[in-house]
């Protein structure tokens, strides 16, 4: 899956759930609030450098480094969603969880169907 999937997974529950943003964003932004756009394409590309990057590397400092700055940067992420008020709490760890939640969906599907297709067996 590539980003553009990962962008218009998010769209798509942006049209049909349909929230309204807080009424008091620090910078004014329009559409829709849940899920978080900036928060789910962090946690994306952090999984990715989790289950991709981080295993290749053989410096175990180097991995628990690497691993710690990614989750430090989910974290900031969300945090700046909530600062600007351009979310709720809850639309944020629900946008943490649809991602990781997409992220275990399509681990599934490359082992089971596409794994196979490729494979000697």
């Amino acid at each position: 899956m590539g980003k553009k999937q990962h962008f218009l997974i998010g769209k798509k529950l942006h049209f049909h759930i349909g929230v309204d943003r807080p009424a008091n964003q620090v910078i004014k932004n329009g559409g829709f609030s849940f899920p978080s756009g900036h928060t789910f394409a962090t946690a994306i590309v952090v999984l990715a450098v989790l289950y991709f990057i981080v295993p290749w590397l053989q410096d175990q400092e180097l991995q628990f480094v690497i691993s710690l700055l990614s989750i430090c940067w989910v974290i900031l992420i969300g945090f700046t969603r909530l600062y600007l008020r351009a979310h709720f709490f809850s639309y944020v760890c629900g946008s943490l969880l649809l991602a990781i939640t997409w992220w275990e969906v399509m681990k599934l599907f490359y082992f089971r169907f596409w794994g196979k297709m490729f494979s000697n067996e």
